[in-house]
């Protein structure tokens, strides 16, 4: 069984992606570290989406890699994936909708099953955008955010809401009375980073992914929480 990988990183500094599971990822001081994560990864993610997972002797594969002067160890990242700039046909466009959405659906469900929202990580720090968010509701706050900044890349302006998914399904109706769903249409922004809406997708997954992964294990380690991600910590 071969999975193929695309390598992000700064030095050593390593965050590794999984274009056949969209968004799933694993992070590490270097390569080799990184990669002793994926089985778990990819599990979770199938189990995530409900799907069977038998990873029978995986062999991993690199297909992609980019160095980056950007702190991918503070979930940071810049790269745009190849396939990301190909043409989309609607069923793909749909399917990276729904899996997004989905995504933002299982985010609201583990907050929501949180008790005490406003539990402090004592071991927040500073990172590349600021003070790392510490709280439940922080974390829910920051991740929401990202629905307006991702789209903002490709000159779609949403309003803000309260609710991350009600927010993320508005922002891809906003979307597609664009009409520019099969092009993909390459954006620049001002700092020369590439964007499409195929790289959004991937983006919010992973970031959901990213700070779910935070949320869950901070409330697990004072109370309980849905494991709705199916995280194998």
């Amino acid at each position: 069984m071969k999975i193929n990988y695309i390598w992000e990183h700064n030095n050593n500094d390593t965050l590794i992606y999984f274009p056949d599971y969209i968004g799933a990822f694993v992070r590490g001081e270097n390569k080799n570290v990184a990669l002793k994560k994926a089985n778990k990864e990819i599990i979770s993610y199938m189990n995530w989406l409900k799907l069977d997972c038998k990873l029978e002797n995986p062999t991993y594969n690199m297909i992609q890699e980019h160095s980056t002067k950007l702190s991918v160890c503070d979930a940071d990242t810049e790269i745009i994936f190849k396939s990301e700039k190909s043409s989309l046909n609607y069923s793909e466009y749909k399917r990276l909708k729904d899996l997004s959405i989905y995504s933002a659906l299982s985010f609201k469900q583990l907050y929501n099953s949180i008790e005490n929202k406003l539990i402090k990580n004592p071991n927040s720090h500073i990172t590349f955008y600021g003070n790392m968010p510490s709280t439940p509701k922080e974390i829910y706050d920051h991740t929401k955010e990202i629905n307006e900044f991702y789209f903002s890349k490709i000159n779609i302006q949403i309003e803000s809401n309260q609710d991350i998914l009600k927010e993320r399904i508005m922002a891809f109706e906003t979307f597609e009375k664009s009409q520019k769903i099969i092009s993909n249409e390459v954006y620049n922004d001002n700092d020369n980073e590439e964007w499409t809406i195929s790289k959004i997708c991937r983006r919010f997954i992973w970031h959901d992914r990213i700070h779910a992964k935070s949320m869950y294990k901070l409330a697990t380690k004072y109370s309980k929480a849905s494991n709705v991600f199916q995280f194998q910590l």
